[in-house]
């Protein structure tokens, strides 16, 4: 056993708005503090939202949940049958922007 964990079903644990807001600026402009800028929040509330995002996913850093998002997102997208994704993935609009 290598100790890993495999990242959750998106279903089972479903991210918050804000988290993926705040997973989103976090991307995009590269740190906690210009996240934490973007958004207006302190630095400590930026990394409280990801750690607690992190948790939920069960991965490890930032970038496998950014992937396990999209996974997720491009997975639903194919099995599901529904033009509008808002009712079953309402924080799916966060990953378009």
């Amino acid at each position: 056993m290598t100790g890993r964990r495999e990242p959750r079903a998106l279903t089972a644990l479903a991210p918050t708005l804000r988290q993926l807001d705040v997973l989103r600026a976090y991307a995009q402009s590269g740190s906690h503090a210009a996240a934490a800028a973007r958004l207006a929040i302190s630095v400590h509330t930026v990394q409280a939202h990801l750690a607690a995002l992190r948790s939920r996913l069960g991965v490890h850093n930032e970038t496998q949940a950014v992937y396990v998002m999209w996974l997720g997102y491009r997975d639903h997208l194919a099995a599901c049958g529904r033009d509008d994704h808002e009712t079953c993935m309402p924080w799916a609009r966060l990953l378009s922007r």
